[in-house]
C-alpha cells in the first residue's frame, strides 16, 4: 500500500536530501531541484517555507488521526490571509472564516499580499507585493540557533507558533507556545453555517493550549 507520493516527475532524479530546514528536496541533472516538500506543506511550517497564493494548510482530524480535519489557513488569491473551516472537503464554500488578516487592496494590487513567509529568524509575516510586511510574530523571537520552532496549524483550529530548546541541557524538551491565532477560538466562531468550533451537539472551552471538545 502506498503512503505517500510526489507525484509523477518527468525527469531523472540524481538524488535526494533531507537538508537542515527540513525541506526534502529531489535533485536532477545538473543539479536542479525536480521536487520539495517545503512546496506541498500540510499543517505546518517550518522557518525559511513560505505559503503561496492559493496553497493552504489544512489540519489533521484529530490528535492522533492524521486525515484531513475541517480547519484551513489559506492565502486566497485576492490577498487574504484567512482561517476558515469547511465541513466537507467537497464543500465548494466555506463553512465560516474565524481570521482575516485585511491584506487585499482592490484598488492597489501592489498593496495586497501574496505571500506567508516563516524566515529564517523565526519571524512570521505575510508579504506584499509593494515588499511591505504585516509582522504576525510578536519582537524578541527566541533565536533560531538555540531553539526548534515551527508554526502547526493544529487539529482544534488554532494556528501556533511553536518553539523548543535544541540543548538536551536545559531539561526541558516540551514545545512552548510564541503566539497563537485566534485568541480564543471558542468565541473566534459565531456563525450558524456548520458545526461550530467542536462539531455538533459538544460544548467548547478552552483547556491548556488547544481547544477541548
Amino acid at each position: 500500500m502506498i503512503m505517500w507520493s510526489t507525484g509523477r516527475i518527468d525527469s531523472n532524479v540524481a538524488y535526494a536530501v533531507m537538508n537542515d530546514t527540513g525541506n526534502f528536496v529531489l535533485v536532477g541533472v545538473g543539479s536542479s531541484v525536480l521536487w520539495e516538500s517545503f512546496r506541498y506543506p500540510t499543517d505546518t511550517l517550518m522557518p525559511t517555507q513560505m505559503l503561496e497564493i492559493n496553497n493552504k494548510l489544512v489540519v489533521r482530524k484529530s490528535e492522533s488521526f492524521f486525515g484531513p480535519g475541517r480547519f484551513y489557513l489559506h492565502m486566497l488569491s485576492d490577498g487574504n490571509l484567512v482561517l476558515v473551516t469547511q465541513s466537507k472537503p467537497t464543500n465548494f464554500n466555506y463553512d465560516a472564516e474565524y481570521y482575516n488578516s485585511h491584506t487585499s487592496d482592490s484598488g492597489d494590487e501592489a498593496n495586497s499580499g501574496y505571500q506567508l513567509i516563516f524566515d529564517e529568524l523565526g519571524s512570521v509575516y505575510i508579504l506584499k507585493r509593494n515588499n511591505q510586511r504585516l509582522v504576525l510574530t510578536p519582537p524578541n523571537v527566541p533565536s533560531i540557533s538555540e531553539n526548534y520552532h515551527r508554526l502547526s496549524l493544529d487539529f482544534d483550529g488554532v494556528l501556533t507558533h511553536y518553539y523548543r530548546p535544541k540543548s538536551t541541557s536545559t531539561g526541558d524538551q516540551k514545545w512552548s507556545t510564541l503566539w497563537s491565532l485566534p485568541n480564543n477560538i471558542c468565541l473566534a466562531i459565531v456563525e450558524d453555517i456548520g458545526s461550530g468550533v467542536c462539531g455538533f451537539n459538544n460544548v467548547c472551552h478552552i483547556g491548556e493550549n488547544q481547544t477541548i471538545l
